[in-house]
This record gives structure tokens, sequence and C-alpha cells, in this order.
């Protein structure tokens, strides 16, 4: 399956879980659960099969479809993603979440530029990072069904930032070796760089919303 549509279900099943942690954060949650429930669990549902849809769309058809109905699937997913994520600013204070986007833009940025500037081949990663990434979803997908306490969730967020750090790394890599690749093909180079741009955005959006819940897991802890 496509690496980046798995990134995509395992963005899905802990955002459920993120959303979940909010629900019972002491002073990060800002709304009422009944509100919370009626007012954006069923709009949630809809647009993350339109989520889920478009990056399958892209991922699978990138090469047949044309550059603007590429940009436009790119665009729509973003579109979507971010409302969705607005939500956010009534589970959590501004506050947090300016400090999760500033360390997400940290992380991301240094993990990008390790991949541009180094020497290294990181061709090898890829296998390892793709199990890693489908150990990831079937332990999300465990632990949605049946809880994990503190501690666990800790561990599993701490792995989780480092596991897409390091695939932050092995794409802005991957994209620089496809693009130089397709240099002599203007239209396959746009259409690369368009499904690349994706990749990097869940990589950079998965980041976000593990050091969100991080945060937030921080603050349910002072709280106690």
């Amino acid at each position: 399956m496509n690496r980046s549509f798995l990134c995509s279900i395992l963005y899905f099943v802990d955002r459920g879980k993120a959303e979940t942690d909010a629900l019972i954060l002491n002073g990060g949650f800002l709304m009422d659960y009944n509100n919370y429930d009626r007012g954006y669990a069923e709009p949630s549902i809809l647009l993350t099969i339109g989520e889920l849809a478009l990056v399958f769309m892209l991922s699978a058809r990138v090469q047949k479809m044309s550059i603007d109905g590429a940009r436009a699937a790119f665009f729509g997913y973003a579109i979507l993603n971010g409302m969705v994520l607005s939500y956010y600013f009534l589970m959590f204070s501004v506050g947090t979440l300016v400090m999760a986007f500033l360390a997400t833009a940290v992380y991301f940025g240094l993990m990008a530029v390790y991949g541009t500037t180094t020497h290294k081949d990181l061709t090898g990663w890829g296998p390892r990072l793709m199990m890693a990434l489908v150990a990831m979803i079937v332990t999300s997908l465990v632990g949605a069904l049946f809880g994990f306490g503190f501690g666990t969730s800790l561990l599993y967020c701490g792995i989780g930032l480092v596991l897409l750090m390091l695939l932050t790394a092995y794409d802005t890599q991957k994209l620089r070796q496809i693009y130089a690749y397709y240099a002599g093909d203007a239209e396959l180079a746009e259409k690369a760089s368009i499904y690349g741009a994706l990749t990097l955005y869940l990589d950079f959006i998965n980041i976000f919303l593990y050091v969100v819940r991080l945060l937030g897991m921080n603050s349910r802890s002072r709280n106690n």
C-alpha cells in the first residue's frame, strides 16, 4: 500500500485519539461534551472520508492526472484538513496550539534540512520506516479499541514523533532525487513536486498532532 495513504490513515486514527484526550483535559478543553459531540463528530467523519479519498486518488493516479487535477486534489485535501483542525481551537488553548506549531516547525525544518544536505544515502531507511509505520497504525488501532494508560500514551507519542521526523528526512531526500530524475520532463517533474508536497504535508501534520498530544498530556499531568 502507498506510504502516503498509510500516513493519512495513521493521522486519522491518532487525530481521533487526540480529540478524545482533549475531552478529559482539565485546562485545555474549552467546550462542553454534548456540543462537541453534536457539532463536530458527524461533519468530521464526512470530511475525513473526503480527505482519505483525495489522498488515495492522488497517491494512486498522480501520473495519470493532469497537473491542474493533481494540484486541485492536493489543495482540496489541505482545505478539508484545515476545516477539521479548526475545531482544535475549541479543544485546546491558543497558547498550546501556537507552541505546538512552533515546535513542529523546528522539528520538521531540522529534518528537512538534514535530508536535503546530507551526503548519506537514506534509501535504506525506506523498508524499516514502512514497517514502523504499519506497526504504529496497528498499535494506534489497538489503543483506540482498548485504551492506553498515561505512560503508554506518552511512549507511543514519543516514538511516533521520532518516526515522523525520520520520515521527513527520508522523504525530503527522496523528493530531491525524484525531481532530479524527472528534470528532463517538465510535466512529470511538476507532478512529482505536487506528490512530494503532499508527502511532506502529511509528515508535518502528523508531527504537529504528536506534539499537540504531548503538550496536552503534560497539561493534564500538571493539573492532576
